[in-house]
């Protein structure tokens, strides 16, 4: 069976949801020597937090809690080019994110607008295949400021990324 455009196409998506999304801590367990005839219990060890922010397609509904910011993925216009005629294509995937920190001015962007984006910048920099689903991404873009949705204005900005997928139908 051929490989289908859309779900290469959309596995770049998840694949960024799935390194930007917030996943928290979860403490680990001592262990519990065996007593009064049960066996040993042993130890389970934490995972720790992951992620950056709840991340969500545009469009989705969200809700902005002070402790989680909100990173809305949004594609943009991909271009679309032959590697060679009638072999694979390569494509250059183009997605926004807003960044949506707080709904107030910050007092300093530096310390709570500008370390959030740059933590998202950094996930995908840890990553720039994203686990096989890209070559590479990177971002073109970096605009802190604020953002006007759904008849709001929020504190945060916009990380545009590019990433390079070769598609072999």
């Amino acid at each position: 069976m051929a490989n289908s455009f859309y779900t290469a196409y959309q596995a770049v998506f998840s694949a960024v949801k799935a390194v930007l999304d917030y996943v928290p801590a979860v403490p680990g367990v001592p262990s519990v020597p065996a007593h009064d005839g049960e066996p040993m219990i042993p130890e389970v060890p934490g995972v720790p937090a992951s992620g950056v922010a709840k991340t969500v397609f545009v469009g989705e509904n969200f809700a902005l809690t002070p402790d989680t910011p909100v990173v809305l993925m949004d594609a943009s216009s991909s271009s679309v080019k032959p590697l060679e005629m009638g072999a694979g294509l390569e494509v250059t995937v183009r997605m926004n994110l807003l960044v949506l920190v707080r709904e107030s001015a910050p007092e300093d962007w530096f310390d709570g607008i500008i370390d959030v984006m740059g933590d998202v910048v950094d996930a995908i920099l840890a990553n720039r295949t994203l686990s096989g689903a890209v070559q590479d991404i990177y971002p073109t873009n970096f605009a802190p400021g604020s953002i006007s949705y759904r008849c709001k204005t929020f504190y945060g900005g916009q990380v545009t990324l590019e990433a390079v997928l070769y598609f072999e139908p």
